[in-house]
């Protein structure tokens, strides 16, 4: 049976919204409002809440990237509110900026959390974090070898860096095609226990752990919308689309 979880993923907060960005009064907004009206675990909770039975819908939030404007500006609204977090941390560029976005122009420059940024946030023990591969690349299009290096060298780091034990992974653009059973089998042989795409939707199952899907939130929803959308209203238009895709590339074959 499948169960009501909504993992929200952001990627950056910052005055200056964007695609990949809303601003800290929107994220106050909406922490404010999600805390008032649906229960937050942590992700590596996300187990034992799938088993559980009950009907009440929970929330995860995430943040991918490790962008330096969690540090300075989402998570004092976190801390405020005293709302657990997980952050995906690509290690390769740790204390560097975002350049897997350059050739994509969608996103702006942005700097990546330093060490010292990392430590002082894991010892809060309100964030969490897991891994984002070591150069931020769809896993699915990378040899094997490069695959385990991927996965098995950000978690070594970040272990080191951080003396804990890394478990989560969030698959670098985490769409569809960036996804296969080679790279969830790997995921599990490299002693990861959660993975989570991109991929939209709230209802999830134990069988995929190292598959979730997650959803976002824009600049401008209005509570209505964040309620809809945690409560699975829009689930059907990704999964209509991904049916799309998928019957498209069959007849190709």
């Amino acid at each position: 049976m499948k169960q009501r979880i909504a993992i929200i993923v952001y990627h950056s907060v910052d005055r200056t919204p964007d695609i990949c960005t809303i601003s800290p009064d929107a994220f106050r907004r909406q922490m404010d409002f999600i805390r008032d009206h649906f229960p937050i675990i942590r992700l590596d909770e996300i187990r034992e809440a799938l088993v559980d039975q009950g009907s009440t819908i929970k929330v995860i939030i995430t943040f991918d990237d490790a962008f330096t404007d969690f540090y300075e500006c989402a998570y004092p609204i976190l801390d405020k509110f005293k709302i657990p977090s997980t952050v995906f941390v690509a290690t390769g560029f740790i204390g560097g900026f975002n350049d897997w976005d350059a050739p994509f122009h969608k996103c702006r420059k942005k700097s990546v959390m330093n060490a010292n940024e990392l430590r002082e946030l894991h010892k809060t023990k309100l964030v969490e974090f897991g891994s984002h591969g070591i150069d931020h690349l769809p896993m699915s299009r990378l040899e094997v070898d490069e695959m385990r290096r991927q996965l098995a060298g950000s978690k070594s780091m970040l272990e080191d860096l951080l003396s804990t034990s890394i478990t989560m992974f969030a698959y670098p653009y985490g769409r569809l095609r960036d996804i296969s059973p080679l790279t969830t089998q790997i995921l599990s042989n490299t002693d990861y226990k959660i993975g989570v795409t991109t991929r939209w939707g709230t209802r999830h199952s134990v069988k995929d752990i190292l598959c979730l899907r997650r959803i976002y939130l824009r600049e401008m929803d209005s509570q209505r919308m964040i309620k809809s959308k945690i409560e699975g209203l829009f689930d059907w238009i990704p999964l209509l689309k991904e049916k799309v895709i998928f019957g498209m590339r069959t007849l190709r074959m």
